[in-house]
């Protein structure tokens, strides 16, 4: 018998669709259910099969979808997470008729299968399994003993070592990881567990492989089982999370934000007409992230700067488990009663994802820097400008690259400004007219009559910053790092300089995070500022 949580109640509808840039690729009859897509590429992918016959299955395609393979995995009654490492090799954690967990592997792309070796042997249900490399990997089930029961393997499976309960965290009574709502980032995992019939859930997370873990305080929701349903993590401090009944009559849910690696959440403000219960993020962006709705209010959404806004991509498709492998290329599943599909995303999901942008004010002008990560009918960025008491009016123009998956850097200088604060945005227009507006960066030009100590950007940094000043003649200028209790850390610059503006880039890879300090000493001028390293 299956074990799922019973709060996962799925809407499911028959008809097939295809809207805006996902198309319907595939569609497996005589299925129930086709679960997590795992794309090694945009031409391989693997997946999770149920069979309406209640036999349990793979299938697998090596050409981007024109062709698939599907078949029944023996003596396994249903599949419970995927790991593929490519188009031959691949891991599949299973349930038997007699409920039994096993773990089985390929090395032929699916030709035979082998039972690994697993103290799984035993009816404690399996929610994933993940390989860090071609060796190293972790499987984590449901507690067993009072502890979450964790394997994990350095010889590609061949054995599989439990990981001592000195090493995880006590359980709750009734606490569960969520099935497939894990995130595995680098050597760093993170498994949400939620306190079933409560309104309470904890993420458990290791930064080595599995070997060790540590456990949040527990978090708690507006309403009982809002739990989280997906989980997903574009850096070490910040990611993602889903809060969803998952039920057709009740699909309330919460969309959440942790900046400091998954110990606190703030709610983000989701003003969309869907309703997401699952997200992925977009791999080869710096902060993107997808969303689908497959509940009510069914549709799919972007957004490319860690949440913050969000842009729909369309609001037919009732999609589910979206993973993609780069801004070009995604994949999730629909269900249905008899025949499941599976879609394919192709295009960027933004005409420009901008990286990174900058100002930089230098003598009476200002440097402003951005750098794209892909472009899709970008005709260009209009430089738009405003003072403190002003409205902002464009000042310039730089043409766009047009479309291009390609990293491109941009610059603009606004010369011959009054001293004072300024404010700026890019107005990136596509060739339709269509356009898009960057985030607002402020800058102060500052007279060179003067010694100034600026305060250094980004902050909080991560591991690199800049640091500018302003020297009014030529001098000797010592610039210090000292740490929060005022020791000397670092000689940032101790050399005579001309007069004028001057900036280092400051790398503080070497630093454990904290509160620091950096002093400028020019002449009879000393002036200090406060930086924050958040890793």
């Amino acid at each position: 018998m299956k074990k799922l949580i019973n709060l996962f109640v799925y809407a499911l509808l028959s008809s097939i669709e295809c809207f805006s840039q996902w198309s319907a690729i595939h569609t497996f009859q005589n299925s129930n259910w086709i679960w997590q897509p795992f794309p090694v590429d945009e031409n391989i992918v693997w997946g999770e099969i149920d069979f309406n016959n209640g036999n349990g299955g793979f299938f697998k395609t090596s050409d981007g979808g024109m062709n698939w393979i599907v078949d029944t995995l023996i003596d396994v009654d249903y599949t419970t997470s995927i790991y593929a490492l490519d188009a031959n090799t691949a891991y599949y954690t299973t349930g038997s008729p007699s409920n039994v967990s096993r773990i089985l592997s390929t090395t032929d792309g699916g030709l035979s299968w082998v039972n690994q070796s697993s103290g799984f042997n035993n009816n404690n249900f399996i929610n994933f399994i993940h390989f860090f490399d071609n060796n190293n990997g972790v499987v984590l089930g449901e507690p067993s003993g009072g502890y979450l029961e964790i394997y994990t393997t350095s010889n590609s499976g061949e054995n599989w070592i439990r990981v001592p309960n000195a090493n995880i965290p006590v359980s709750i009574t009734n606490e569960l990881p969520i099935y497939r709502a894990q995130c595995i980032l680098s050597n760093t995992t993170w498994v949400p567990a939620a306190v079933i019939g409560t309104n309470e859930f904890r993420i458990f997370k290791s930064t080595d492989m599995g070997s060790s873990w540590t456990v949040f305080p527990k978090f708690t929701t507006s309403e009982i089982n809002l739990l989280p349903t997906s989980l997903a993590f574009h850096s070490q401090t910040e990611g993602l999370l889903v809060l969803s009944k998952f039920n057709v009559a009740n699909p309330e849910f919460k969309m959440m934000k942790t900046t400091d690696g998954g110990i606190n959440w703030i709610e983000i403000n989701f003003t969309l007409p869907i309703n997401p219960a699952f997200v992925s993020l977009i791999e080869g962006t710096s902060s993107g992230y997808v969303v689908t709705s497959p509940l009510i209010n069914f549709g799919s959404a972007y957004s490319l700067d860690g949440g913050n806004n969000w842009q729909l991509i369309e609001n037919t498709l009732d999609l589910c488990l979206p993973r993609f492998t780069s801004p070009t290329s995604g994949w999730a599943v629909r269900w249905t009663f008899d025949a499941s599909s599976i879609y394919m995303y192709s295009g960027p999901p933004l005409p420009v994802e901008l990286k990174s942008f900058v100002a930089q004010g230098e003598n009476s002008n200002v440097i402003l820097e951005w750098i794209t990560a892909t472009e899709l009918n970008n005709k260009g960025f209009e430089i738009q400008r405003r003072a403190t008491e002003s409205d902002f009016s464009t000042i310039g123009f730089v043409k766009g690259e047009g479309t291009t998956t390609n990293q491109r850097e941009y610059s603009y200088i606004d010369k011959d400004l009054a001293d004072g604060k300024y404010y700026y945005r890019l107005k990136q227009v596509d060739y339709n007219g269509a356009f898009e507006y960057s985030d607002i960066i402020e800058v102060e030009v500052l007279s060179i009559e003067e010694y100034a100590l600026e305060q250094n950007f980004p902050n909080p940094f991560n591991p690199t910053t800049t640091i500018g000043y302003v020297l009014k003649e030529k001098t000797n200028a010592k610039l210090i790092l000292l740490n929060a209790i005022g020791e000397e850390v670092a000689v940032l610059v101790n050399e005579e300089q001309d007069k004028g503006f001057h900036k280092i880039d400051f790398n503080a890879s070497t630093l454990a995070s904290g509160v620091y300090f950096y002093k400028l000493q020019a002449s009879d001028f000393v002036q200090t500022r406060k930086m924050i390293l958040l890793k």
